[in-house]
């Protein structure tokens, strides 16, 4: 089953009691869920609406972390690479039309839900989600070029006499 056809084949209603339950009842307001509510039910109808995308043999992939106590998580796989990336800051168009592999026993609401989640974690629209991704950018960078400047130590704590 595609994304798309997850987003045609569950309700709203059923799909957002679901992200409810696992990502807002503990941490937000009332108020703040009614607007995420409809953020969401606008972001949902927007994903419906997006045009076909070409077929691709990458998929969604929905499986566990690892530890102590597992969490859900959502990744896109490249089938061409045999690895798992981050969903994030991938364009929605090109994910609506891509198979969703679950490796975990969930409904179609569940797995719906943990999708919409990861995908509008940074944001509900385009415009924005493209900010935080140069953003990040910018962090990584200036992270990178501070590492390059960090202080080195004069000793070698592999080497013997250094620590006689």
């Amino acid at each position: 089953m595609t994304f798309r056809e997850l987003l045609f084949g569950c309700t709203y209603k059923k799909v957002f009691n679901e992200i409810y339950k696992n990502y807002l009842k503990k941490t937000k307001k009332k108020s703040e869920i009614s607007e995420l509510d409809i953020r969401y039910y606008d972001f949902y109808n927007f994903l419906k609406s997006l045009p076909f995308c070409k077929t691709s043999i990458d998929k969604i992939y929905i499986t566990n972390t690892s530890g102590d106590e597992p969490i859900v998580d959502v990744c896109f796989f490249d089938k061409n690479k045999d690895e798992l990336f981050s969903l994030d800051f991938i364009n929605w168009k090109d994910i609506i039309d891509l198979e969703v592999y679950k490796t975990l026993q969930l409904t179609d609401e569940e797995s719906l839900a943990h999708i919409l989640y990861e995908i509008t974690f940074w944001a509900f629209d385009e415009k924005t989600l493209e900010k935080q991704k140069e953003l990040l950018k910018e962090s990584i960078e200036e992270s990178e070029s501070c590492d390059k400047n960090l202080w080195k130590p004069e000793w070698d704590w592999n080497d013997e006499e250094s620590s006689n």
